[in-house]
């Protein structure tokens, strides 16, 4: 890369970012402190400019031994997509059938309460946009800044009692596309058979299809989260303006849909960058910039606690997992995880029930039957992707460190919080397009390696 193309590339982002940032900083804080972020951007790019025109040379020369794997990435893409498209459609139709049967039958208010909870509070926010009226009973719990309970709002508006229906189909696309966004992550971490492979679990995982079904808004938060993933893994392989965006645009589309999944996936990437190359430097001080104001939007705009005292926060976790350990399915209540060492020691606990619960030896339904077989089928791809990561730990740490820190961010928080059976079972959701990425790693490994190409396959793990 010649020294003025990196100067150039370097200013049109620090100018982006410092107009973001004066923005966002201005909004929330006030038109005097917007100066902060944006002086701060300019010192840090300024470093991240002479640092490296200084290493251009030596930086070519690495970068020329990683170029052919990410032109095969790339160029596989657009065929990739060609001959995935009739799964894909055929995922897009698997979750608009799903969507009216569980809607029409209603299967829907038994399976999930929270669709229809969610239908009130759009009815209750379309009859006050209608009539100037609003009803406290109805409003109570209303968040203003949700995405989710506004969008039922305006739905409610247009269609009134066909918006449960309504958002279910649409939910059904936006998980369709969440689950393309699960094999894109798989196709750059380990190429078009795991792409595929990753598809087909993301795409139809029996769980994963119902909560994309439902008017819910898991679709949205599958998609924002891995969407911020997928485009930070793109910007930390090679720096680009467009993955910037993308990786601002879906972090920031985070707290809209759950607050506390920015929290988490930002700790996740900070976490990565414990392992990060000299060469990635400027590129890790700019994501943490991002990621630092976002954070401070977040604070103000949505009362995310950004305190880093460890026991406050554990004490806010044990709150919440005593309130959420009720019901006949509830496990744990009288837990105590409110200090470090006692958050530490029933993790590993926590973590058995939040992936695999239920367990066969817990059954007391039909409904719980079905959760606990799909709990085993999913329990052999869990292995897979240890095996996947084990691997890859070993071998391209550096590589993988990015979704495997958010991910065992985000399983060690649910752990410690779900209490209850049926509530863990729809969370584990978040981080099964995780772990089935890697799985679809594992499978990669074994087609290559059974295909007798180990030269491929270390190209590919380079």
């Amino acid at each position: 890369m010649q020294d003025g193309t990196l100067l150039q590339r370097a200013f049109m982002v620090w100018s982006l970012l410092a107009a973001t940032a004066s923005l966002l900083v201005g909004f929330f804080v006030g038109p005097a402190a917007a100066a902060i972020p944006v002086g701060a951007l300019f010192g840090i790019f300024a470093f991240g400019v002479i640092f490296s025109s200084g290493r251009a040379s030596s930086r070519q020369a690495a970068r020329s031994a990683v170029e052919a794997p990410r032109a095969e990435s790339s160029s596989s893409s657009t065929a990739s997509f060609r001959a995935m498209a009739p799964l894909v459609i055929a995922a897009a139709i698997v979750r608009i059938v799903a969507a009216v049967f569980l809607n029409m039958t209603g299967l829907a208010l038994s399976l999930a309460p929270d669709s229809i909870g969610y239908y009130w509070y759009g009815r209750a926010i379309a009859g006050a946009w209608k009539y100037g009226r609003v009803d406290p009973s109805a409003m109570a719990g209303y968040q203003p800044m949700s995405f989710y309970q506004n969008l039922n709002g305006v739905t409610a508006y247009f269609v009134g009692e066909a918006t449960p229906l309504t958002l279910s189909t649409l939910n059904a696309l936006v998980g369709t596309f969440a689950a393309w966004l699960v094999s894109r992550l798989a196709l750059e971490m380990y190429g078009a058979i795991a792409a595929r492979r990753a598809f087909w679990l993301a795409a139809f995982f029996p769980s994963l299809i119902l909560w994309t079904s439902l008017n819910l808004r898991e679709s949205w938060a599958f998609m924002a989260v891995m969407g911020s993933v997928l485009s930070l893994y793109r910007l930390r392989a090679k720096f680009s303006v467009r993955e910037l965006l993308w990786f601002a645009a879906y972090m920031s589309f985070l707290p809209f849909i759950r607050t506390y999944m920015l929290a988490l996936v930002a700790v996740g990437v900070v976490a990565s960058f414990l392992v990060v190359s000299v060469r990635q430097l400027p590129y890790a001080a700019v994501t943490l910039l991002v990621v630092a104001l976002l954070l401070r939007s977040a604070s103000g705009a949505f009362e995310l606690d950004t305190n880093l005292d460890p026991y406050r926060q554990l004490e806010k976790m044990q709150s919440m997992k005593a309130g959420m350990s009720s019901g006949a399915a509830g496990y744990h209540e009288d837990v105590d995880i409110s200090s470090p060492g006692a958050a530490l020691l029933y993790l590993p606990l926590g973590a058995a029930y939040f992936l695999f619960s239920p367990f066969p030896w817990t059954v007391s339904s039909p409904r719980q039957a079905i959760a606990a077989l799909e709990a085993l089928v999913w329990l052999f791809f869990f292995f897979g992707a240890c095996r996947e990561i084990l691997r890859s730990v070993r071998t391209r740490f550096r590589h993988i460190v990015l979704p495997l820190m958010v991910t065992l961010v985000v399983t060690a928080a649910y752990s410690l919080v779900e209490g209850n059976e049926g509530t863990a079972y729809r969370h584990r959701s978040m981080v099964l397009i995780f772990f089935f990425v890697f799985a679809a790693g594992d499978y990669a490994h074994k087609r290559m390696s059974g295909l007798g190409d180990p030269g491929t396959l270390a190209v590919r793990r380079a």
